[in-house]
C-alpha cells in the first residue's frame, strides 16, 4: 500500500471517521429526516383524505342544498295551486250564493205576484157575478127569473166547475196519481177548494205529491184536472171550442 502512496493509518483513521461520520449522519440526519418525510407523508395523506371528504361533505351539501331547493320549488307550486283552486271555489261559491239568493228573491216575488194576481181574481169573482146577474134582469123580465140565491150558485158554478159541489166526470180519473193539478180562471173559495181536495184525495197514491192549486184566466171558467197521464178538462174554452168544431163540420 505503501508503495501506491497510500499510508494504512491514515486510511484506517479516514475509514473510522468515515464510519462514525456515517453512523452520526443516520442517527442524527437521515433518521430525523426519514421521520420528518414519514410524518410530512402522512399529513398530506390525510389532508388528501380530509380534501376528499371535504369534496364528498360539499357534493353531498349540494345535493341536499338541491334537494331541499325542489321540495321548496314543489312545496310553493302545491301551495300556489291551493291558494289558486281555494280562490276559484270561493268565486264559484260566491256566484252560487249570489245566483241563490237572486233565485230567492225571485222565487218570494213571483209568489207575491201570483198572491196578488189571484186575490185580484178572487175580487173579480164577485164583481163577474154580479154583472152577469145584472145584464141577465135586463135581457130577461125579472118576474121570469129564479131567485137571487140561485143566480149566484149557478154563476158560481159556471166559474168553479163544481156543480152541486161535485166535480164532473171525476169517476173518468185513474187511481193511484202520482200527483193532480187543478186550474180554474178564478181562485175557488176554501169550501171550494176543500170539496174538490176531498173528492179527489182517494185518487192519489201513497206518497204522492198531492194536489196542485193553478188559476188561468183564459179557460173563462169550469175546471181542467191534470193526472199523471189523464187531463180532464171541464173548462168553458174546451167546450167553445168543440162547439166551434161542431158547428164548422
Amino acid at each position: 500500500m505503501e508503495a501506491l502512496g497510500i499510508n494504512a493509518g491514515n486510511l484506517f483513521v479516514n475509514l473510522i471517521s468515515f464510519g462514525i461520520a456515517f453512523i452520526l449522519l443516520a442517527h442524527f440526519v437521515v433518521g430525523p429526516i426519514r421521520k420528518m418525510m414519514a410524518k410530512r407523508s402522512a399529513v398530506i395523506e390525510t389532508g388528501l383524505k380530509d380534501a376528499q371528504i371535504a369534496a364528498e361533505a360539499k357534493a353531498n351539501a349540494q345535493a341536499e342544498a338541491e334537494k331541499i331547493l325542489q321540495e321548496a320549488r314543489t312545496q310553493g307550486e302545491a301551495i300556489l295551486k291551493e291558494a289558486q283552486d281555494n280562490l276559484s271555489e270561493m268565486k264559484s261559491e260566491y256566484r252560487e250564493e249570489l245566483e241563490q239568493e237572486a233565485r230567492e228573491k225571485l222565487s218570494v216575488l213571483q209568489d207575491q205576484l201570483r198572491k196578488e194576481h189571484e186575490h185580484t181574481l178572487g175580487n173579480l169573482r164577485n164583481q163577474v157575478v154580479d154583472i152577469a146577474m145584472h145584464g141577465a134582469m135586463k135581457l130577461v123580465d125579472a118576474s121570469i127569473l129564479v131567485d137571487e140565491s140561485k143566480q149566484h150558485a149557478i154563476l158560481n158554478e159556471f166559474l168553479s166547475g163544481l156543480k152541486e159541489g161535485k166535480i164532473a166526470n171525476v169517476s173518468l180519473l185513474p187511481e193511484n196519481q202520482s200527483r193532480l193539478e187543478v186550474t180554474t180562471a178564478v181562485p175557488l173559495t176554501a169550501e171550494e177548494e176543500e170539496l174538490v181536495r176531498s173528492q179527489l184525495s182517494g185518487k192519489l197514491a201513497e206518497g204522492s205529491d198531492g194536489i196542485q192549486f193553478r188559476i188561468d184566466p183564459r179557460i173563462v171558467g169550469g175546471m181542467v184536472i191534470r193526472g199523471d197521464e189523464q187531463l180532464i178538462d171541464g173548462s168553458v174554452l174546451e167546450k167553445a171550442r168543440n162547439l166551434k168544431k161542431a158547428l164548422t163540420q
